[in-house]
């Protein structure tokens, strides 16, 4: 019993076997770990582009919450100005388009436009009449800068970007409030301080890239194998 209670504490708790040295420092699997893993734009890119699965992954989820839509509970007249309004702004695509592209870049956001001289300022809803909207532009983490993270907890974007930069015309900076931008996540970040896309998530393909790949890697190789098989014929 003493030797046991030696291996045990030389070892570690857990399962170990001396004779093929599992859970011993000799071995192999001991010596596995995960690291950081990024993945830049054109990897993701490519990979949206090239491979059926990696889109499956990042479209369906985006097209199954716009596919019913939403109903509208008001009188049968203004439902009908509300979903001409609709209409006009494209909503139901735009917001495709940003869940879309959200969850394959990591982040994305519509970004209201009212006309104002200063989207710097916050958006005052009270403000904003009939047609008072002129467009809904959808705009992603890849021209669209997270500033410095909103830090006093009584605010309501605690935690988030308390404004956001927007490379606009002849590459001039617009910075605009976080009150004039929708925003959609990829993949949450557990913790903003350990996130390498400040103010923004990661894409949906980041955790499982590495399986799609050794899925689309082995496909093409038994593909290959059908070149070599060989059919035998005997004949008397």
């Amino acid at each position: 019993m003493g030797a046991v209670i030696d291996i045990a504490r030389r070892f570690g708790d857990g399962l170990t076997n001396l004779v093929s040295r599992m859970g011993t420092d000799r071995d192999k699997a001991t010596h596995s770990v995960y690291s950081e893993v990024i993945l830049d734009d054109a990897q993701l890119l490519n990979a949206y582009r090239g491979s059926w699965l990696p889109r499956k992954i990042v479209d369906i989820p985006a097209l199954d919450s716009c596919r019913k839509w939403r109903d509208w509970q008001a009188d049968a007249a203004q439902i009908e100005k509300i979903e001409a309004e609709e209409k006009r702004l494209n909503v139901r695509g735009k917001v495709l388009e940003a869940r879309t592209k959200a969850r394959l870049w990591g982040g994305a956001a519509i970004l209201i436009g009212t006309g104002d001289s200063d989207p710097s300022q916050p958006l005052d809803t009270e403000k904003v009449k009939a047609g008072g909207i002129k467009y809904l532009t959808v705009v992603t983490r890849r021209n669209l800068n997270a500033n410095e993270i909103e830090n006093d907890p009584e605010s309501e974007f605690y935690g988030k970007p308390s404004s956001y930069t927007l490379n606009g015309k002849q590459g001039q900076p617009v910075t605009l409030h976080p009150s004039r931008l929708v925003i959609f996540q990829g993949a949450p970040v557990p913790d903003e301080d350990l996130n390498v896309n400040k103010g923004w998530s990661d894409s949906v393909l980041t955790s499982i890239l590495e399986a799609v790949r050794n899925a689309d890697s082995t496909a093409a190789n038994v593909a290959s194998l059908v070149f070599e098989a060989k059919i035998h014929i005997n004949k008397a």
